[in-house]
């Protein structure tokens, strides 16, 4: 039997070890050798809950059936990373294969849509902003949002580029109306995102 990895040890990890941490409720994304923390919130749930229905809706009415809508999701990258986006739209097709063969994890190539949902000061805050958008571009994910709850609800959205990387196409705030049409068509105010006493 192994023991389970030195979370306070030097590193780097890899995906043997991040399946040998103990489960006590708490999630880990393995980027680039190292453990990252998820740090969920009930603001952050909340808003991943509505944004994977709002999606899910759009892709039923798209009749897009060979899409599936999952979150939080383990992705396998390039260079054995798991990353654990809060929303992934990927082929049907990809996961039956996954789940037939039982691998760890989708791999991300398949992956036609990314959500990560920034908590300000969080540990993956920068993971988020700055390595994920290299490391998705690279793995060939057309989509990728980023989603602020602070000040205001703000999605981000990039698209994949010729050469590599993304491109900001569009940035929409609460009382604005996003729309893509990217992997299926969606519109929605960043707003209703939001839970309110009303």
């Amino acid at each position: 039997m192994s023991a389970a990895p030195d979370l306070y040890g030097r590193g780097p990890y890899t995906v043997e070890d991040l399946d040998l941490l103990p489960e006590e409720g708490k999630r880990f994304e393995l980027v680039h050798g190292w453990l990252i923390s998820l740090s969920p919130s009930v603001r952050h749930d909340e808003c991943a809950q509505v944004l994977r229905e709002l999606i899910a809706r759009s892709v039923r009415s798209a009749g897009a059936e060979h899409l599936v809508v999952r979150g939080p999701w383990d992705l396998m990258m390039p260079g054995r990373n798991i990353y654990v986006p809060d929303i992934a739209v990927f082929s049907r097709a990809a996961l039956v294969a996954a789940y037939q063969e039982d691998r760890r994890a989708v791999d991300a190539a398949d992956v036609a849509l990314v959500v990560e949902i920034v908590r300000p000061g969080s540990g993956s805050e920068k993971t988020v902003r700055q390595v994920k958008r290299v490391d998705y571009a690279t793995a060939g994910v057309p989509s990728y949002w980023i989603v602020d709850l602070e000040p205001e609800p703000r999605v981000t959205l990039l698209e994949a580029v010729g050469g590599g990387g993304y491109s900001e196409v569009s940035v929409a705030v609460a009382g604005t109306t996003l729309h893509t049409e990217r992997p299926v068509p969606i519109s929605f105010d960043p707003g209703v995102l939001l839970l309110t006493s009303e």
